[in-house]
C-alpha cells in the first residue's frame, strides 16, 4: 500500500511538472575545496546564477576553518580579505554576484580576536566598519541591485550602502541589542529581532527606515528567532525556537494576513520573490519545499524528474531565487567508495516553474491555510 501511494505520489508530481522538459531541470553538488571537507551553501543570487556560503579548510596547525566562497563557472572561490578570516561565511548576494557579503572571525580567540562584516565587489573583499572601531560588526543580506546591506554593529541595527559607513535603524525603547536580518527589493521594508532586559527576544518590521512595529511570534519566550522578507515586501517567514518540544516552529506573517503557522515540524528558511515557494527543512533533516498547500520532499521530486542525485540525501533548502526556479541547500554525499567517504556538501537543482505546477505531492503532509515567503539568508541572533 505505502509502495503504491509512493507510486501515485511520483506520477502526479510528473503530470503536475509535465510542461517543464528534462532540459530545464538539473541537480549539480558544488564540491568542496579538499575531498574530505564539507561545504555548505548560505544563499544565492536573486537572478539565481551565484549561490555562496562556507566551504571548510585546512589551517596551517592542521586545524580546519570555514571560508567564504562563492559558486562561480569557473568553481569554488574564497573570497579572501585583509587581514584575513579565520573562519568566515558569505550569505547574500545581488543579481549576477556583482557584489557578496557576510562576516567572520578574525583571529583565533586570542587578543584582537573580533567578527568582522564585508563586502566583495568583484574579487575584492573589505571589512564594512562599525560605529566604534571595536564593535562587532555582520552583514546579512544586500537587496538585488546591491545598493544597501543590512546587519548590525555591536547592539544596533543598521544599514550599509555604498559609502561603506552604517546608518543606525531606530528601535522601540525597550530594546536593549537589536539586528537587521532582511530586507525587500526596493529597501524600503527590513527585519529583525530585538531583545529585551528581560532577556526575552520580540520581532520588529521597518518601514521607510520608521521607528519599527512589533511582529507578532507564535510563542511568547523563545530561545532564538529566525527572520526573513520576501523581496516583494509584503510577506515575513521566520522560525521561533524553543527548548521543549517541538524545538522549532515556523510561521509566516504579514500585514494584511497576520500570524499563520507552518506545519509542525518544518522550519523556513528560504523562498521565491513572491512568497509563493518556501524551502527548508523538517524535524528529520529532509531539504524540502512548500507550495499550495503541501509540503514536498526534494529528493522525491527530484527522482520523479527523472534528476539523478545518486550518491546524495538531501538535509535542507537554504536557498531559492527570486523566480523560484533554483534552489539551493545543503546534503550529505558520498563522495568515495570508502565507508567514511561522506561529507557535507552544498548542492544547487533548477526545477520547473509555478506555470508547469497543479499540485506539488510529497510527503504528502498538509498545510494549515499557510501564508508565503522569499529569498534565503541566514539565522539572526541578538
Amino acid at each position: 500500500m505505502a509502495a503504491l501511494a509512493l507510486h501515485r505520489a511520483a506520477a502526479l508530481i510528473l503530470v503536475a511538472f509535465g510542461t517543464a522538459s528534462h532540459a530545464q531541470v538539473s541537480f549539480r553538488g558544488l564540491g568542496t575545496l579538499t575531498s574530505d571537507q564539507h561545504s555548505f551553501v548560505a544563499g544565492i543570487s536573486p537572478d539565481g546564477s551565484l549561490p555562496l556560503g562556507r566551504a571548510m579548510a585546512y589551517n596551517a596547525d592542521g586545524s580546519t576553518s570555514g571560508r567564504a566562497v562563492r559558486w562561480t563557472g569557473a568553481g569554488i572561490e574564497i573570497l579572501e580579505s585583509t587581514p584575513p578570516y579565520w573562519d568566515a561565511s558569505a550569505g547574500a548576494a545581488s543579481n549576477g554576484g556583482q557584489v557578496a557579503v557576510g562576516y567572520g572571525q578574525i583571529g583565533n580567540g586570542g587578543p584582537g580576536t573580533t567578527t568582522r562584516a564585508f563586502r566583495t565587489i568583484g574579487g575584492i573583499t573589505t571589512h564594512l566598519p562599525g560605529f566604534q572601531p571595536a564593535d562587532i560588526t555582520a552583514a546579512r543580506d544586500i537587496t538585488p541591485d546591491g545598493s544597501i546591506i543590512v546587519g548590525s554593529s555591536g547592539v544596533v541595527p543598521c544599514t550599509w550602502t555604498g559609502d561603506g559607513f552604517p546608518v543606525s535603524l531606530p528601535v522601540t525603547d525597550d530594546a536593549v541589542a537589536a539586528g537587521a536580518s532582511s530586507i525587500s527589493a526596493d529597501g524600503s521594508r527590513l527585519v529583525g529581532t530585538f531583545r529585551r532586559a528581560s532577556n526575552t527576544l520580540g520581532a520588529y518590521l521597518w518601514i521607510d527606515r520608521q521607528t519599527p512595529q512589533e511582529i507578532p511570534l507564535p510563542i511568547s519566550q523563545p530561545q532564538n528567532v529566525s527572520l526573513q522578507i520576501s523581496l516583494d515586501g509584503r510577506t515575513v517567514i521566520g522560525t521561533a525556537f524553543q527548548s521543549v518540544s517541538p524545538t522549532a516552529i515556523g510561521f509566516t506573517w504579514s500585514q494584511s494576513g497576520g500570524l499563520a503557522p507552518l506545519p509542525a515540524g518544518f522550519s523556513p528558511l528560504a523562498c521565491s520573490a513572491d512568497a509563493s515557494l518556501i524551502g527548508g527543512l523538517t524535524l528529520s533533516q529532509h531539504a524540502t519545499l512548500l507550495r499550495d498547500g503541501q509540503l514536498i520532499d526534494v529528493e522525491s521530486l527530484l527522482t520523479s524528474l527523472g534528476i539523478d542525485h545518486a550518491g546524495w540525501s538531501l538535509t535542507s533548502v537554504n536557498a531559492i531565487s527570486a523566480d523560484g526556479l533554483t534552489i539551493g541547500g545543503t546534503g550529505r554525499h558520498r563522495y568515495g567508495a570508502n565507508p567514511g567517504d561522506i561529507r557535507t556538501e552544498g548542492w544547487v537543482a533548477v526545477i520547473p516553474g509555478p506555470s508547469g505546477i497543479a499540485v506539488f505531492i510529497g510527503i504528502g503532509v498538509p498545510v494549515l491555510s499557510s501564508r508565503r515567503r522569499n529569498a534565503s539568508r541566514g539565522l539572526e541572533t541578538v
